[in-house]
């Protein structure tokens, strides 16, 4: 495990409230994370390819929070989770697959030992204090 430990420079996660407004905050966090795990996304589905458009030296994986297939679609897009990883750092990730759009896995590989790391959304009833 000490290797995993100290290839891996910084891990960080970030509430968005929206990737897209915040992008500059995601920006400034790649500049010293290798791992980035990112929640409230408010990405559409079709939008999750933004992700790759953040920073270079990242890779990514998204998902969405909405189901456009349920009919009309109100107000803004909510939830939403994705991790972005700088590539020269891992060059073996296979997504592990999530069926709760409220969870996201990656399983990095590092010198025959592996991580797992995860980006969780899990918002609390409104009425809960």
């Amino acid at each position: 495990m000490d290797v995993i430990v100290k290839t891996i420079r910084k891990k960080n996660r970030f509430n968005c409230k929206s990737v897209k407004r915040s992008v500059e905050a995601v920006k400034f966090l790649c500049q010293s994370a290798d791992i980035l795990a990112l929640q409230e996304t408010w990405l559409l589905p079709y939008d999750i390819p933004y992700l790759g458009q953040i920073h270079d030296d990242f890779e990514y994986i998204g998902k969405s929070a909405l189901d456009l297939t349920a009919g009309i679609f109100r107000g803004r897009p909510y939830g939403g989770v994705a991790i972005l990883w700088r590539k020269r750092v891992f060059k073996s990730v296979t997504v592990i697959d999530c069926v709760s759009p409220r969870l996201l896995a990656i399983k990095v590989s590092l010198e025959n030992q592996f991580i797992i790391v995860f980006s969780v959304y899990m918002p609390t009833d409104s009425s809960e204090k």
